[in-house]
């Protein structure tokens, strides 16, 4: 014990909600990994809008996704993967098809006239969402003042736990 204190773990709950609280309360940082879970076949698009409301509600300090851009076919003409040859260890080796859009939130933008890549709805979300943590953030700030000022926050309260009730572990991740 105490050798691992950065962990990357999945909003949908692979890791539970009490092994957070324990790891958070040891000092460990959590952050939460998205593989395989910002994909195209999402299409309400709650994993890129509700990874910062996660990030606040559990109190976990960020989420990571693994590429913006790794485009193994031109995303405007295929909007899928080709398999890969990989191994997990060195020693077994499989071919395996990311899931449709992992691996970007970008698309390249020469067809369309731009020099570099080009944003996609889902990057959009990812922005909203953090601009709704930003929100929550300045929400939490003025209830703490508030409250030392002595001045009645129920409102604001029942405001602040209506939005942490919109998001849950475990969920279905962007599925």
């Amino acid at each position: 014990h105490g050798h691992l204190n950065h962990w990357g773990i999945g909003q949908f709950g692979n890791f539970p909600v009490e092994a957070m609280q324990a790891r958070r309360k040891a000092g460990d940082t959590l952050w939460f990994t998205t593989d395989g879970q910002m994909c195209l076949d999402t299409p309400t698009l709650g994993t890129e809008r509700l990874l910062p409301w996660l990030c606040w509600k559990y109190d976990v300090e960020g989420y990571e996704f693994w590429g913006v851009n790794w485009w193994t076919y031109d995303p405007w003409d295929r909007a899928w993967h080709r398999f890969i040859h990989q191994s997990d260890e060195g020693q077994k080796h499989y071919y395996v098809r990311y899931p449709n859009g992992d691996g970007y939130l970008t698309y390249p933008g020469a067809r369309v006239g731009v020099n570099g890549p080009v944003s996609s709805i889902r990057l959009e979300q990812v922005r909203e969402g953090i601009e709704d943590y930003e929100y929550f953030v300045l929400l939490d700030r003025l209830l703490a003042q508030a409250k030392a000022q002595g001045i009645a926050t129920k409102d604001a309260e029942a405001v602040r736990a209506a939005a942490q009730a919109m998001v849950t572990i475990p969920n279905k991740g962007g599925r």
